[in-house]
């Protein structure tokens, strides 16, 4: 994928990735953007790939934070304990790609001081809206990236084929 096809692809996403959040009225909505932007990848399978990895790090990293800040409260070093507890798990089960978003996504938790089921599922939309995002326009981009590449290759044909028979005048 080149500069200005991922440039677009990352805008479109980002973009259209907020405007739902906004409509559906959830808090923090430009972090469905930001969640965008880290899910634009190269391809849709690497987009996909990194989006069940990142709902595996969504499950872990909630539910550790929801004990500890339930449990421990809302305070800057129990947040800290849920970064040295999260990090280590993450990356044992290969969720590394997750470690940076989801911990934006935590931080609402630690920024609001509640854990609700409503929080987690303002989260988990966020999180969704952002991975959908980024997958549709991965989707949409790709298939009509193939249908520039078909059509490149019936010009160099036609091209090839003038080219033979001015050669035979």
């Amino acid at each position: 994928m080149n500069k200005i096809e991922r440039t677009i692809k990352i805008t479109i996403a980002t973009l259209v990735a907020i405007v739902i959040a906004s409509y559906l009225h959830l808090n923090n909505a430009s972090s469905a953007g930001i969640i965008a932007i880290l899910s634009v990848l190269e391809t849709k399978q690497s987009t996909l790939k990194v989006a069940l990895q990142r709902l595996l790090a969504f499950i872990l990293a909630f539910s550790i934070a929801s004990l500890l800040f339930s449990y421990f409260g809302y305070t800057l070093i129990v947040f800290g304990i849920f970064l040295l507890i999260y990090i280590p798990f993450a990356y044992q089960f290969n969720l590394e790609t997750g470690v940076a978003p989801i911990t934006v996504l935590v931080t609402h938790i630690y920024g609001i001081k509640q854990v609700s089921l409503d929080l987690i599922g303002n989260e988990f939309l966020l999180f969704f809206i952002g991975v959908s995002a980024a997958l549709c326009c991965n989707t949409y981009m790709s298939s009509f990236e193939k249908e520039i590449q078909e059509k490149h290759i019936d010009v160099e044909q036609y091209l090839k084929q003038f080219f033979f028979i001015l050669n035979l005048s």
